[in-house]
């Protein structure tokens, strides 16, 4: 076995100390149209490897186990008494957090509790869920089990870091069911594996944020995620210029190859090419596609006309990734998680600007929206 580098962010919650030992994603580089999708060469941290070896492709987990086991050891030791899992949401022969947990557990030498908490009812990835629906979600499916881990400092393990919400459920499920005493010490630890990525993005005549968009904003902040933002005027300048006063750093700003319009905040840059000779629209919306590719969800500030913030709707929903879609004219949030939400969106719009990008963008299953406006 063999440790790997890592890079660990700090996470807060309900629990004494917690961390991300790395993030997931790298970078991505766009390689060329493949039928309708985008295919990427995707770069991942020596644990994000290790991690997406072992979730998809059935690799080991020995090595993942040791670096976890080094750094639980460097900044616990002594100070754990047991491991807890995660509960996963879906069924797998292997479950690669049960492996890592259990790695871990015998690598420090205290027991894994397998029973302490249950998923008693199945649900999606978290990652599919929108953030606002995860946490009544989890209440419910949450449950304690029959592992009592009462008076124990426990070091709570999972696989992948998303907005936190399982974790924070799985401590509930330990105080509320009784597993603790109300005044017993919270030394609840974790270890995670990445941080969830949103991609914002919105139209270039939105050039002043809403409160209510930044108030999203403050949430994103509160939870660590790592932001991915274009570099054109508008609303992508609008939303750097408030995370940079915000003194946000973990964001990512895209642009095209050799050539970044706006960084206000002087953050890491990932340059995309586009190949020869494409210009206009089709060009910028390469970027915009790598960034809808490397995110799990999207928000997106939408002027009524704009087609290119439609199509960024348009990429993540087609991928299954959920995006919430503030509509300017009508200061309103909509969700769009898959493709036919977006005709709640498209109705709120201007009817010629709609009727245009729907033709433009080939959304032939989305005609009926511009045929039923009133003219």
């Amino acid at each position: 076995m063999a440790r790997v580098a890592i890079n660990p962010q700090r996470i807060d919650g309900p629990w004494i100390e917690g961390f991300v030992l790395d993030r997931h994603v790298v970078s991505s580089r766009p390689l060329g149209y493949q039928g309708e999708h985008m295919q990427f060469e995707t770069t991942r941290s020596p644990m994000g490897k290790l991690v997406y070896q072992l979730k998809y492709r059935n690799g080991p987990v020995d090595d993942l186990v040791e670096t976890a086991v080094a750094f639980a050891a460097e900044h616990w030791a002594g100070n754990i008494d047991c491991v807890v899992a995660s509960p996963p949401s879906l069924h797998r022969a292997r479950q690669p957090v049960m492996l890592i947990a259990d790695g871990v557990a015998k690598g420090i030498g205290v027991p894994m509790l397998a029973s302490a908490v249950e998923k008693t009812t199945a649900t999606q990835q978290m990652k599919n869920v929108p953030i606002d629906e995860r946490e009544p979600l989890l209440a419910e499916a949450i449950q304690p089990s029959t592992d009592s881990v009462q008076n124990r400092r426990i070091l709570l393990v999972d696989d992948l870091w998303e907005t936190g919400s399982t974790k924070t459920r799985c401590r509930g499920a330990q105080q509320n069911g009784g597993l603790r005493d109300q005044g017993t010490r919270d030394d609840a630890n974790e270890i995670t594996m990445s941080l969830s990525i949103i991609f914002v993005a919105g139209s270039r005549h939105i050039s002043r944020l809403p409160a209510e968009v930044k108030k999203r904003l403050d949430t994103m902040i509160e939870k660590r995620f790592q932001i991915l933002v274009g570099d054109a005027n508008g609303a992508d300048k609008a939303l750097q210029q408030y995370l940079s006063d915000k003194e946000y750093p973990n964001v990512i700003v895209h642009c095209m190859e050799r050539h970044c319009r706006n960084n206000i905040g002087h953050w890491p840059t990932r340059e995309v090419a586009a190949p020869k000779g494409v210009r206009g629209f089709d060009f910028y919306s390469i970027k915009d596609r790598a960034m809808a590719d490397a995110a799990e969800y999207g928000l997106m500030l939408w002027d009524g006309k704009s087609k290119g913030t439609i199509n960024n709707v348009v990429n993540l929903s087609r991928n299954r990734k959920p995006v919430v879609v503030y509509i300017a004219p009508t200061k309103q949030f909509l969700t769009v998680k898959v493709l036919n939400d977006l005709c709640e969106v498209l109705a709120q719009g201007d009817t010629e600007s709609v009727e245009r990008l729907v033709s433009e963008l080939h959304l032939p299953n989305l005609r009926e929206v511009v045929s039923s406006r009133e003219p």
